[in-house]
């Protein structure tokens, strides 16, 4: 009689213990031969071994002993990631079952590249990781992380974009940068060898990263919560380049780099070894000094040594409040033209932020400073005592001693009033004034601006703005 070819009807399959798809042995008509059934899992976890079961005498082999092995009775071990082919043969006929290889739900290394599996699915893309999620290093804190189509978790730097959306949804082109453990890095990150740059460049310096993860250039204005390399977390502007790497020193800055204000003009800014945008001060840097206006625009302010008109050089001594209004005075075009119309000016100025007779190495070092300047043509001008009201003895026994030795040389010594501030009564600088005035003894001029100048405060109520700066100084080179 002629063998009939085994039949699968698709409709009397059925579920085998095992949850395996298998076709049930049926009944056979006189001279048909029954078909092979196999039934067991079609996937297996690294490490773990699962069944496949026939229902006659059969051998089994696997097409790659380094995914999956299997022995005589048909057991599958799962050794690594992929897939495989069981060979399963009868005396009477052979056929095939392919067999997933797969990790374990968790992390999974492979080749140096780390996976993420979850439900036994390979996860792909932006993932929230954290806990319950734990990194390859263990660490569970909450965070971000990129998996690649390929499912490899993302290190280093990346080019994202369209189709790699952000976790915000953004779907700009952008780059990212995320650590060896693959967490989305943010905010301050100290960059360098091995961690170069986009364009390839692994020189040490800092980069920023918005808390979404963007590299950030350009003009980045930086807030509470977004504390600097050092932990100052004071708010201000700081620039990155194209690159993303944060500027320090002098920047020309112009077209395509506009400042915060929007103005795109070519200019030059000076930033801090912090990165910070200097604004409202005064700078010297080399042989030049410049002024830097409220947007951070240098203008070049250096200038030729001032002669007054009685030929007698000026020295004054101050702090911060002397330190605003030298740069004004060179600065300020109308003030400047007047000093030099008039042949007046100054020739030396000493002055420091939050400085006083309190600073005492700062002091004896620019007073020997001056010393070494003195002669008989000399005024050495006093504008001091706003950081220190207290030490009002002391701002007298001292300038008393040094009038005393240097009137003998033909230098003159003049001391200016403290002026006022929004910050207080003004009780105590008024009491400070009321003492040094009575207390300086005849060597001493007392020049008397608290009284006589107009006062424009700025925003921080301790200093003045720049017409109130010139006319101090206006008052104190008309009055010595």
């Amino acid at each position: 009689m002629r063998k009939v070819k085994r039949l699968v009807i698709a409709g009397l399959l059925s579920l085998s213990v095992t949850g395996a798809i298998a076709a049930p042995l049926i009944a056979q008509p006189d001279g048909v031969e029954a078909a092979i059934t196999v039934s067991g899992p079609d996937r297996v976890i690294i490490g773990k071994t699962i069944r496949l079961k026939v229902n006659e005498k059969a051998s089994f082999r696997s097409s790659d002993k380094k995914i999956a092995t299997v022995d005589s009775n048909g057991n599958v071990k799962g050794i690594k990631r992929g897939t495989v082919t069981i060979t399963i043969k009868t005396s009477k006929e052979t056929t095939k079952k392919e067999i997933n290889v797969i990790p374990a739900d968790g992390w999974y290394k492979e080749n140096g590249s780390w996976y993420y599996y979850k439900d036994s699915k390979m996860i792909t893309g932006w993932q929230k990781m954290g806990k319950g999620t734990s990194n390859p290093d263990g660490n569970s804190a909450m965070h971000w992380s990129y998996f690649g189509n390929d499912g490899i978790l993302r290190t280093g730097w990346q080019e994202l974009g369209k189709g790699t959306k952000n976790p915000d949804g953004d779907t700009k082109r952008h780059f990212s940068y995320f650590g060896d453990n693959g967490w989305l890095r943010s905010g301050w990150q100290c960059m360098g060898k091995g961690t170069s740059n986009p364009d390839g460049n692994s020189a040490v310096h800092w980069s920023y990263f918005g808390s979404n993860g963007w590299l950030r250039t350009g003009w980045v204005h930086l807030e509470k919560g977004t504390s600097e390399p050092d932990g100052n977390t004071t708010p201000h502007w700081s620039f990155f380049g194209e690159n993303g790497w944060l500027r320090t020193g002098l920047q020309t800055l112009g077209k395509g780099t506009s400042n915060p204000d929007g103005n795109s003009a070519k200019h030059q800014s000076y930033f801090n070894a912090n990165g910070w945008l200097v604004v409202s001060r005064a700078l010297e840097l080399g042989e030049k000094i410049y002024w830097a206006d409220g947007n951070g625009w240098l203008s070049d302010c250096s200038g030729g040594k001032f002669s007054i008109g009685n030929g007698r050089k000026t020295i004054l001594i101050g702090d911060s409040r002397t330190d605003m209004a030298y740069y004004e005075v060179y600065c300020g075009s109308n003030y400047k033209n007047e000093v030099w119309n008039e042949t007046k000016g100054i020739e030396r100025w000493y002055a420091k932020v939050g400085i006083g007779i309190k600073d005492t190495t700062w002091f004896n070092k620019t007073i020997a400073n001056v010393e070494s300047h003195l002669d008989d043509s000399t005024d050495v001008v006093f504008l001091l005592g706003y950081n220190d009201l207290q030490n009002n003895v002391k701002y007298k026994d001292y300038i008393n001693k040094k009038a005393n030795a240097w009137i003998k040389k033909g230098v003159k010594t003049y001391f200016v009033s403290v002026n006022p501030t929004t910050k207080s009564a003004n009780s105590q600088v008024r009491s400070f004034n009321t003492y040094m005035k009575k207390n300086l003894n005849k060597n001493v001029k007392f020049i008397d601006t608290f009284n006589n100048v107009t006062f424009n405060y700025s925003k921080d109520g301790e200093h003045y703005k720049a017409n109130t700066n010139k006319a101090i100084i206006n008052y104190v080179m008309t009055h010595k």
